[in-house]
């Protein structure tokens, strides 16, 4: 929010950024444990793609790896590797160790 110079939700809102009912369902105080992590992964996207045209410089960079940063926890938060997932991991450990 600070990047944009927007000191609540609604104004970042209103700044025509990301959607206030989306927002609101990622209050701290207040977290919607119906929120999809396709939500927050496309509300993540925007904010980047937004940050590349508005932002300029050593802030646009830090934003903009922010933003992937938390666009690849909310990824790998939403993905869960499989047992067999994991034995091939194992294989190619051993695999790899020889």
């Amino acid at each position: 929010m600070q990047c944009w110079g927007c000191d609540t939700l609604s104004s970042l809102h209103k700044n025509g950024i990301v959607d206030y009912t989306t927002l609101k369902k990622l209050d701290p105080e207040n977290l919607n444990p119906t929120l999809q992590p396709a939500t927050v992964q496309h509300m993540l996207v925007k904010l980047y793609k937004v940050a590349a045209e508005t932002l300029e410089g050593q802030r646009r960079e830090q934003t903009m790896a922010q933003l992937t940063q938390s666009l690849m926890r909310v990824a790998e938060a939403a993905m869960e590797l499989t047992e067999a997932d994991r034995r091939k991991i194992e294989k190619r450990r051993r695999v790899n160790r020889r």
